[in-house]
């Protein structure tokens, strides 16, 4: 196993910093949050602030990076291509999503957003390269624990599943947070079971074969 490079100063100031912003960005959302916010939440001058990040938009890109490169992580330790079902596969990846909602809501909603694919603008940044490059092994880990069980499907149809499971997975999750309160009182169910019935459910909805 390769042995993981040591940070240098630099690196853990700016990670230091990043995660400070990642707390006022969850806390009062990314658009009520200045530079000055996060220089005085970290005790710095706003000069030096700039030294790590040119503008906000910096600081939230560094930050999608981190959680995006933890995402895959937690994936890839996680889960085994072909050593389960394709059922079990499935509920563990909703399984992880809700953990990463739990520690890191900012992670969770990145995961779905949109990112830079202009090569021109992903040869000179090296952070949105990088999110890029994680968002492309996470997709093809995903493909590969799939491709086991599904091994007569297309690429593109193996694309079009997953995104949409994404997108289904992600939703059922908002909603279950957005409407804890009311589902309890129509269903009885607590959020939880909520959660485990609607996952199964979406699984049961697809195709498998």
């Amino acid at each position: 196993m390769a042995r993981k490079k040591t940070p240098n100063l630099e690196e853990l100031n700016r990670d230091k910093i990043a995660e400070i912003a990642r707390e006022l960005f969850t806390l009062q959302g990314f658009e009520n949050t200045t530079m000055n916010d996060v220089a005085k939440k970290a005790n710095i001058s706003k000069s030096t602030l700039y030294v790590y990040f040119m503008n906000k938009e910096a600081v939230r890109n560094y930050l999608a990076m981190m959680s995006m490169n933890s995402f895959y992580e937690e994936l890839t330790e996680k889960l085994q291509p072909g050593t389960m079902p394709v059922r079990q596969l499935f509920m563990k990846i909703c399984d992880i999503l809700l953990e990463l909602k739990e520690k890191d809501p900012f992670g969770f909603a990145v995961l779905i957003e949109e990112i830079c694919v202009e090569d021109e603008m992903l040869m000179q940044d090296r952070v949105l390269a990088n999110i890029y490059e994680v968002g492309e092994k996470i997709n093809q880990f995903i493909f590969s624990c799939f491709r086991h069980d599904l091994p007569h499907r297309s690429e593109s149809d193996l694309f079009i599943k997953e995104f949409s499971l994404w997108g289904s997975i992600y939703g059922i999750i908002t909603f279950a947070d957005n409407k804890e309160k009311y589902l309890t009182k129509a269903t009885g169910m607590t959020k939880v079971q909520f959660l485990e019935n609607s996952f199964s459910y979406l699984f049961e909805s697809v195709n498998w074969k």
